[in-house]
């Protein structure tokens, strides 16, 4: 039991780190136009309030429209449901398509769990579709660390989507 409040107490980190890849030059913005965007490690506290998923990713983000979440422990109601609202704070006022591929793991307590996480993906996906940011879902069972990747940019998420 000391060992699971332990880890419950742990602080959440988020490491923002530039992608390093080619990148045309005609796909970067203007130079006046690109702005210095945090790069680094943004801890947050147990516990710790007014945290969004708007708030630590949006600015990082809110220009791309092929991201990826490896993640995989989006397995219960709880997590599906914060996939959810980080999907609906990838939605574009303007109607820009956005494409999410999530890679997560299948649950391990047996088959209705592992319904219950499709019809929870499923649902979570028609919603997000409604918003324009269309979500598919691969599953690896060999993944353990948690990260969103984007042309720009790899997002090393500490805890997952739990904050």
């Amino acid at each position: 039991m000391p060992l699971t409040i332990g880890i419950a107490l742990l602080p959440a980190l988020v490491r923002f780190v530039r992608t390093a890849r080619a990148v045309e030059s005609s796909d970067l913005p203007a130079p006046e136009q690109q702005a210095a965007l945090f790069e680094g490690t943004r801890w947050f506290e147990a516990g710790e309030t007014h945290v969004t998923y708007r708030g630590v990713l949006g600015e990082h983000l809110q220009d791309e429209d092929q991201i990826t979440i490896v993640d995989p422990h989006v397995k219960s109601f709880r997590q599906i449901r914060m996939l959810g609202e980080l999907l609906e704070s990838l939605a574009r006022p303007d109607g820009t398509e956005v494409h999410v591929r999530l890679v997560t793991g299948r649950p391990s307590n047996g088959l209705e769990w592992e319904i219950g996480q499709a019809t929870a993906l499923m649902t979570v996906k028609e919603a997000a579709a409604e918003r324009g940011v269309h979500l598919t879902v691969d599953f690896a069972e060999t993944n353990h660390d948690r990260w969103i990747t984007t042309p720009r940019w790899t997002i090393i998420l500490g805890k997952g989507i739990d904050f």
